[in-house]
């Protein structure tokens, strides 16, 4: 695990990126629904230093399931791009119903953020 040192003067360029995959988000990437749809909402303001917290889910017939939960030093299209890369590292065999593991899902839904729609693009 890389050493996080917080963004500041000396080091600006400083990424922190954290992707929790759990063994039940595995599985859910094997559904038909995660190679159709993903939703990517972000939060923020959960702690002190204002972390982003961007949320990957699909929606099934028995309600959204979660794909990944993906903790961000900031919300630049640079930093959303390598998070949604080490997500297709961690679930590339079995990504998006097997349909579509080098490309994705093919729809993506957000909200009108920028540096998101480079990121998706890039990915």
């Amino acid at each position: 695990m890389q050493k996080y040192i917080a963004l500041n003067q000396n080091n600006p360029e400083q990424l922190f990126i954290l992707v929790v995959v759990t063994n039940l988000m595995k599985q859910c990437y094997e559904l038909q629904e995660s190679g159709e749809l993903v939703y990517m909402d972000t939060t923020a303001g959960l702690d002190t230093l204002n972390t982003p917290l961007p949320i990957l889910s699909t929606s099934t017939p028995v309600g959204g399931l979660p794909l990944a939960a993906i903790l961000i030093s900031d919300k630049t299209a640079a930093t959303f791009t390598k998070a949604l890369e080490m997500v297709k590292k961690m679930v590339l065999l079995m990504a998006f119903s097997r349909w579509r593991p080098i490309i994705g899902s093919q729809i993506v839904m957000t909200d009108d953020c920028k540096a998101k729609k480079i990121a998706l693009h890039n990915t």
